[in-house]
């Protein structure tokens, strides 16, 4: 019989073979790790860890992990004493794998859908030098394992589907902004050390909602007259966009003076409410472009629109084309301070179609704009501007008028490099408005057989730009050729005809010689100006008329030849002419008929007196007419 034989245990063969099986089962615990965490079970393990460690709540409906599949996150809610976030779904092509091992990462297609976040926002207290310091310190430095872990490329198709925010804030009544957010957008992302860049054109779609819009005119102090009326879907093509991270970006304009981008946006409709008037504006469609090497060289701004302007009842006010195009230079100080001084603008706009009567209700001038230019205004203005200062030039062209102004912007006023040449087309407006401040006679034009030719010369003009009065702005001189017009008998016409003992139908025309005029501190000044009345009468005028306060002190001239055929007085010298006193409003001119009617009845008995006694009648007149206090 034979001993049996007894293997003797081999230490190492153990632990080899406990080592395969540890490796087989921490393999298949990787392996089957994603698949384990989307179980019920491992969820709730999951969530049970993270939560004991957490001083709110996290909850997930359901999470599905894959190593090179799918990731997918349903119902997630986190809450705790201030804030919750939730969301209905998270799906993106990112695999766990190729974050673990890539340093190119592919999102595919990323989506976020129902986004509802409510934040509390608390002032927080300065923790003071020392605590600052001290939370300085504790800041662990930054490893090249983490430099090295990060992706330096990612890209991927990109979707967040109806983002909702509400902010509370201790004082005020909660904001809500619902569907603040619809993004659609692939982007090919390329990170370096220095830079962060587009390495493809990159197209975004996003829906601006009035809440949203809203908050970026709030937060960026822009006047709030204006709101989004519906949400807006903007399409955005940007063809280059880079960044420079080496330098700490503080702000928005040291951020912009280290960017470069090409992009453009477009929208089919941008529908706005002006909250003053109760209008809706609506641009349809709006485009925008934007490029810029860095904000120290150049940066071009553009943008077209054609608009459409309705009131509350949805009648059409206005509709045409605005086109803008700029160039903006040397923005940012190389400290990186706003360059107020040496910001260097370069602009070409043109406006088509623009109502004159929102102009009237901007500049509050009671229809004075559109009296003299009509119902809509054509515009086109550029100018050239370094820190605010510099020329500009203006051309606009209306129904009723032209005119072409060369203006220098100073620090605090502007002034004419060339004569202002405009040219009015008299309508009933036009006189009722404007004509009777140069003359009360003119209250009652209605047309012309040609444009009114005004002239205002370079020299004495000033309009401040820190004061909106009118008495502020000076013209020295204005020269003012009416040339032949056509009057209603009304107004001051009708009394005048009547006291000349003539009758004439509802119409006469009147022919003007220029006038030269003048404003300062509000009152007008105008020389004489000689008016022949239906090819009969003769006459002259002149004066000051304060505009701001409607009040008269204007000189009606009657020459001696009108004399001689409405009174049948001879014998007077050519340059005879008898002075009337005008005065009272535009509106209601006051003259002294009486005192005029007494005038011509010394000059009558006057001439009687001389046919039998010459030189009695003019010795009399002067004993009449003495001056008191003189011999």
């Amino acid at each position: 019989m034979k001993a049996k034989k007894y293997r003797s245990f081999s230490f190492f063969k153990f632990f080899f073979f406990s080592f395969v099986i540890f490796l087989l089962v921490v393999f298949i615990l990787i392996i089957t790790a994603p698949a384990l965490i989307s179980s019920a079970q491992g969820k709730s393990l999951l969530l049970k860890i993270i939560n004991n460690n957490f001083s709110g709540k996290i909850s997930i409906e359901s999470i599905n992990l894959n190593w090179r599949g799918e990731q997918s996150i349903k119902g997630f809610s986190l809450t705790d004493d201030n804030n919750s976030v939730t969301f209905k779904a998270f799906e993106t092509q990112l695999s766990l794998l190729d974050i673990l091992l890539k340093k190119r990462l592919d999102f595919g297609t990323t989506r976020l859908e129902d986004l509802y976040a409510e934040i509390s926002l608390y002032e927080t207290k300065d923790l003071g030098i020392k605590a600052r310091e001290a939370a300085k310190k504790a800041q662990p430095e930054k490893t090249d394992l983490i430099a090295w872990f990060l992706p330096r490329t990612f890209s991927g198709n990109m979707e967040i589907i109806n983002a909702n925010l509400v902010i509370l804030k201790p004082g005020i009544d909660p904001a809500e902004f619902n569907n603040v957010a619809n993004l659609s957008t692939n982007l090919h992302v390329e990170i370096t050390e220095d830079i962060i860049k587009l390495s493809k054109a990159a197209k975004i779609k996003c829906g601006i909602s009035p809440a949203l819009y809203k908050i970026i005119i709030e937060n960026n102090n822009l006047n709030n007259r204006l709101l989004l009326a519906e949400p807006a879907s903007l399409e955005t093509n940007i063809e280059t966009f880079e960044i420079l991270v080496k330098k700490p970006v503080k702000d928005f304009l040291s951020l912009l003076n280290s960017a470069k981008f090409d992009i453009k946006m477009r929208t089919q409709k941008f529908s706005l409410t002006d909250t003053l008037y109760k209008q809706a504006i609506i641009l349809a469609p709006l485009t925008i472009s934007a490029s810029s090497k860095n904000a120290s060289l150049k940066t071009i701004l553009n943008a077209d629109a054609v608009f459409t302007c309705t009131d509350h009842s949805g009648n059409i006010l206005d509709k045409g084309d605005i086109s803008v195009q700029s160039e903006i230079s040397d923005i940012v100080k190389p400290d990186g301070s706003f360059n107020k001084n040496g910001l260097l603008l370069k602009l070409n706009t043109s406006f088509k179609g623009l109502s004159t009567a929102r102009l009237d209700k901007l500049f509050n001038t009671n229809n004075t704009i559109t009296a003299v230019m009509g119902k809509t205004l054509d515009l086109k203005a550029s100018a050239e501007l370094k820190g605010l200062k510099g020329p500009v030039d203006i051309y606009f062209k209306t129904s009723n008028s032209t005119a072409a102004i060369s203006a220098l912007i100073n620090k605090d006023s502007v002034l004419l490099r060339d004569d202002v040449k405009a040219e009015l087309t008299v309508t009933p407006a036009l006189g009722a408005l404007v004509l009777k401040n140069i003359n009360p006679i003119l209250i009652t034009a209605v047309s012309s057989s040609r444009p009114i030719y005004i002239t205002i010369n370079q020299n004495g003009f000033y309009v401040p730009l820190n004061k909106a009065s009118f008495s502020d702005i000076k013209i020295e001189e204005a020269v003012i050729d009416l040339g032949e017009l056509t009057l209603e008998n009304g107004g001051l016409l009708n009394p005048l005809v009547a006291f000349l003992k003539s009758t004439y139908g509802r119409q006469m025309t009147a022919s003007f010689t220029p006038l030269k005029a003048s404003l300062a501190e509000g009152i007008a000044q105008y020389s004489r100006m000689d008016t022949v009345i239906a090819n009969s009468f003769h006459i002259a005028t002149w004066g000051t008329i304060d505009i701001e306060n409607d009040t008269l002190d204007v000189t009606l001239g009657l020459t001696s030849d009108t004399l001689d055929k409405a009174f049948d007085i001879e014998g007077l010298s050519e340059d005879y002419i008898l002075k009337i006193p005008v005065r009272g409003s535009t509106e209601n001119p006051k003259v002294n008929w009486a005192e005029a009617a007494k005038q011509i009845g010394t000059l009558v008995l006057k001439r009687k007196i001389d046919e039998k006694l010459p030189g009695l009648g003019t010795a009399i007149e002067e004993l009449f007419n003495k001056p008191d206090g003189k011999d």
